[in-house]
């Protein structure tokens, strides 16, 4: 038997559809009630999220509830970062920035293969590929200390994170850029290029405004 999906629906569900979902999201959960290490697992969470939040919206109708948290938690970790007494004095303390990078070259590099093994190489190259994209967000997430709630978009060899607009950001990306791009003219002998860097810093309300923050996304690619 197929399991059900979850499709939308118009109608404002009743009291016992909610009472329906909050009993399974309990059974689902009360293996962590008695560990509260689980409960610091943000993997673990968000996980449960994902499975339950997908399909459900708070507030506005068309946002489902896990994108709402999860940009949520994205805005208050880049703001309680950057609010650090290190950067106390910083006048972009409750600005944000948009990390965004870009393997170029890639293209190049999956389908410059021999006929022999074709699809199995094609597939090899792009995994490789995708794993080197996790690996630069890992690094980033490392350095900046982000959750992985701040990272919008990770993937086909481009990545946006939310971040602190701070130069500190800025540094952390530029010493990020240098290391990736040596290991990959030494791996790839410069087929493969890692464009990594941030926008101006902008005002935490530019969230709210679907046109400005996509400007901010698309910031760094401008000459």
């Amino acid at each position: 038997m197929y399991p059900t999906i979850p499709y939308p629906q118009e109608e404002k569900p009743s009291s016992d559809d909610l009472q329906a979902l909050k009993q399974q999201i309990h059974e689902k959960i009360k293996f962590i009630e008695n560990s509260p290490d689980n409960w610091q697992n943000l993997s673990l969470l968000m996980l449960i999220l994902e499975k339950f939040g997908s399909f459900i919206s708070f507030g506005e109708a068309d946002v489902a509830l896990v994108d709402k948290a999860r940009t949520t938690a994205a805005v208050a970790s880049a703001i309680a970062l950057a609010r650090m007494s290190q950067f106390a004095n910083n006048p972009d303390a409750t600005k944000l920035s948009i990390v965004a990078g870009d393997l170029s070259g890639i293209q190049k590099f999956i389908y410059t293969i021999s006929s022999d093994g074709a699809l199995k190489s094609l597939r090899a190259r792009s995994f490789y590929l995708e794993l080197v994209t996790e690996e630069v967000v890992q690094r980033l997430l490392s350095k900046l200390k982000l959750p992985r709630t701040n990272v919008i978009y990770a993937g086909g060899g481009n990545i946006y994170i939310l971040a602190p607009g701070t130069d500190a950001t800025k540094d952390i990306i530029k010493q990020v850029r240098i290391q990736f791009n040596q290991w990959l003219r030494k791996e790839f002998q410069g087929q493969v290029y890692l464009a990594l860097d941030s926008s101006k810093p902008f005002p935490i309300a530019d969230i709210a405004s679907e046109g400005k923050f996509a400007q901010h996304c698309l910031y760094w690619t401008k000459p």
